[in-house]
Formats: C-alpha cells, sequence, structure tokens
C-alpha cells in the first residue's frame, strides 16, 4: 500500500516520532492511540513488525479496525497489556510510550525488572511532567541520548530517545537537566524547539513568582535560586548558549576570582595576550569589568567601539573557565578589515581537548541569536590551531593580507 493510499493520515506529532525509529526489528506500541503509528511503520517497511498494545480493550479494537484496513494482519498484532506487563524482552527490539504523563511513562518503566535490558530503545513523548520523568530516568540507569520538540497544534511535546545504560549528569546541573533534557543543547535552536524552551521557562517563571507572592516556605527542589538558575539556563538554551561540555557565561562583577585565575595562568606563562577577554590583559578587573557590561548595552557603547558581547567559557561538569570568547554585535571599518565578529581564546592548560571548537560553534550559535547571517573571523596564518578550529565551524577562507606586524592574517567567513 503506497502512502498516498492511506486510509490515515500521522499527526505532527506521530510523525516525528515515526522519524526516530530505527529501522527493521520489532516495535511495540503502548497505548497505541487507535494503532495508527505502528500499522504506518509496517506498511512503509520501517520495521519487521509490531505489537499494539494496550491497557483497554476498546482502544485494540479500533486498533485492529486499522490494522485490516491497511492488510497488515501479518505484520502487526494487538495485544492487551497493562504497560509492559504483559510483554517479554524478546516480544521487540524498541518501544513507543507516547501521549501520556510522565509519572504514567516512569511507572510503565519501573512495572517490570526487565525494562532496563540493554538493547531495548524506547521513545518516551510526555505530554505533561517531563521534568519527574527525566529525573526518573537519571536515577534509575536509563540514559536519554538526544531530545525534539515538536509543534502539533497549539501544544508543543518533547520526544526523549532513551537506552538503558546511567547519564553522568553533575549535581549543580541536574535541575535544568530535569526542566528541559537535551532540548536545544548540541544543535541549533528550531521553531520547535525554541517554543518548547519558552514554555517551559514561563511555567518556571510563574512558579517562582508564586512561591514569592504567597510567602510559603520553600522545599529544597524549588528553592527561590534553584529555579532562578534554572530560568537562567533556559535563556542560555535560547540564545544557543549551552553546549555538550560547556556553557558560556555573559560576564559579571561576581567573576573577579575567575577572571583573575584565567588572566595570570597566561601571564605565567609568558603570554601577554588574552585573544577573546576585551582588554582583560590590560585592564583591573573593576575597570575591565564596568567596560564590558557598558559595552554590551548599545546605549553605553564606548566611541569607537561596537556592542560586544563578553563570555566565559565555562565547563559544566566542574564550573572552571576553560576559555573567553567575544562576540560583536555588528562591525565597523576596523572590525571589518582585521579582527571579524568574533574572538575566542583557551587558558593554556586546557588546550588541544577539543574545547576551541565547541566554543566557536556555541558562539556562532548566539551570533545566528543576534540575526547576522553570515559571520567574519580572522587569525594569523602560522597559527594552525586557530585555522583548524575555523575550517572545523565551516569557515571559508576569503583572503589574506600582510598585518603591520609582518605576520600574514587570514580572514574567513562562516555562513549561519
Amino acid at each position: 500500500m503506497s502512502p498516498q493510499k492511506m486510509p490515515f493520515r500521522l499527526s505532527p506529532r506521530l510523525q516525528m516520532i515515526a522519524s526516530l525509529v530505527c529501522p527493521g526489528g520489532a516495535l511495540a506500541d503502548i497505548g497505541s492511540d487507535h494503532g495508527y503509528l505502528v500499522t504506518w511503520l509496517a506498511v512503509q517497511g520501517i520495521i519487521d513488525r509490531g505489537l499494539a498494545c494496550d491497557i483497554n480493550p476498546l482502544p485494540l479494537e479500533h486498533s485492529r479496525s486499522t490494522i485490516a484496513r491497511c492488510k497488515m494482519e501479518d505484520k502487526v498484532q494487538t495485544r492487551l497489556s497493562d504497560g509492559l506487563k504483559a510483554l517479554a524482552p524478546g516480544d521487540f527490539t524498541q518501544a513507543v510510550i507516547a501521549g501520556m504523563g510522565g509519572d504514567t511513562i516512569s511507572e510503565i518503566l519501573s512495572g517490570t525488572s526487565w525494562s532496563g535490558t540493554a538493547g531495548i530503545r524506547y521513545l518516551l513523548q510526555p505530554n505533561s511532567k517531563e521534568d519527574h520523568l527525566r529525573e526518573w530516568l537519571h536515577q534509575n540507569g536509563f540514559r536519554i541520548l538526544e531530545e525534539h520538540a515538536v509543534q502539533d497544534g497549539n501544544f508543543v511535546y518533547p520526544i526523549l530517545t532513551v537506552e538503558p545504560g546511567g547519564m553522568e549528569i553533575p549535581e549543580n546541573r541536574q535541575r535544568l537537566f530535569y526542566a528541559v533534557g537535551r532540548i536545544g543543547e548540541n544543535s541549533f535552536i528550531r521553531p520547535a524547539e525554541a517554543a518548547y524552551l519558552r514554555r517551559r521557562k514561563k511555567a518556571l517563571l510563574l512558579r517562582l513568582e508564586g512561591r514569592k507572592a504567597s510567602q510559603e516556605p520553600l522545599s529544597s527542589y524549588y528553592e527561590e535560586e534553584d529555579l532562578q538558575a534554572v530560568i537562567e539556563g533556559i535563556d542560555r538554551r535560547l540564545k544557543g548558549l549551552e553546549g555538550e561540555r560547556l556553557c558560556l557565561i555573559q560576564v559579571n562583577e561576581t567573576m573577579r576570582e575567575m577572571a583573575e585565575d584565567y588572566r595570570d595562568e597566561h601571564f605565567r606563562r609568558g603570554e601577554m595576550t588574552l585573544h577573546g577577554s576585551a582588554l582583560l590583559d590590560s585592564l583591573p578587573f573593576d575597570q575591565w569589568i564596568q567596560r564590558a557590561m557598558d559595552n554590551a548595552r548599545p546605549e553605553t557603547v564606548q566611541p569607537h567601539w561596537v556592542e560586544t558581547s563578553v563570555f566565559f567559557a565555562v565547563r559544566r561538569e566542574d564550573g572552571r573557565a576553560v576559555g573567553m570568547l567575544d562576540v560583536r554585535h555588528h562591525l565597523n571599518a576596523f572590525l571589518r578589515q582585521y579582527a571579524g565578529h568574533i574572538g575566542y581564546g583557551l587558558r593554556p592548560s586546557e588546550r588541544g581537548k577539543g574545547y576551541g571548537t565547541e566554543m566557536l560553534r556555541l558562539g556562532l550559535k548566539y551570533a545566528g541569536y543576534l540575526g547576522l547571517e553570515q559571520v567574519m573571523l580572522s587569525c594569523y596564518k602560522e597559527n594552525q590551531a586557530s585555522r583548524q578550529i575555523i575550517l572545523k565551524c565551516g569557515g571559508k577562507l576569503d583572503r589574506e593580507f600582510l598585518h603591520t606586524d609582518g605576520k600574514q592574517i587570514q580572514v574567513y567567513h562562516i555562513p549561519l
């Protein structure tokens, strides 16, 4: 049966789930929603066989009708099952558990002793309480491989790809992870991902304001500082500043110790220039931070400078600053000739670990957030490490010229 002759169409939500199914093997659809998804996958030849499962007989009758209309009785069976309880590990290689609350999904996974068996892959789509589900997965030996968001009508749903295996999440990152998982973490923010992050931020802001208004004692989970930190983390995701190992944190007055430690390491190594630092190498902290904060706003930017955002690249695992990066929101004549939109540098002890590439990619995400369509960067031709980072991030050589210091400078452009 060709796709054009299918007697039904998948909703955007089910289409996204279908796109994440691994080809081949057997798929169990738990709470099968008329059997549409599993039948469609069988008709397309994406799965070898399927199980449409539900806790109630009536939905299974609807699934049988769908299967019969598509003449898929030889490939798709129905089974009355409370979650996974009427199934065995050998019955399927992957399962979809979708269209229910995150607490119900976690109850289904905890309802059998073998749900965490190696080799079983799950696609989970909670309608609510996704923070509960992520926390349960983290604490019960499951690993979230990736997450996507899909817009379906007025709702935005997260979809989690999960398999057995623990996740190492630093304690100071857990609340943010439970709130938004991997949405927007490792890719440019797509419209549905941005919508999901905004929805989660709005819910947390309402919770924070409600707590403040009620003046009730706060549980440890909903401490005001915890909520505020998660909201700030979501903001970084929206701006593209959260990566796999690093996040970019805009400089502020609380970073004296971090800034001075970062600068001192360079100076001890005999490196007196700190690339991407907006003059941290030549100004005392108080003057530098005031200047950086003034230059971040168009109304206070200094004459002959352009609006610039300055960041520390902070390792998520331990909060250590591994590099610095500044993003110029537009170019003046000098920047257009010599420096470009982004400057960056790594502390000596953290080089050669792949941080430079991730840091620049995060800077490019932020540049896209600012509305730039193309970014200009430059480096000395002799700086092979910097040149390789730019090339890995999609840089195209535009021109070379001789700088006043006698060195060759290469100018690259990266389309966003």
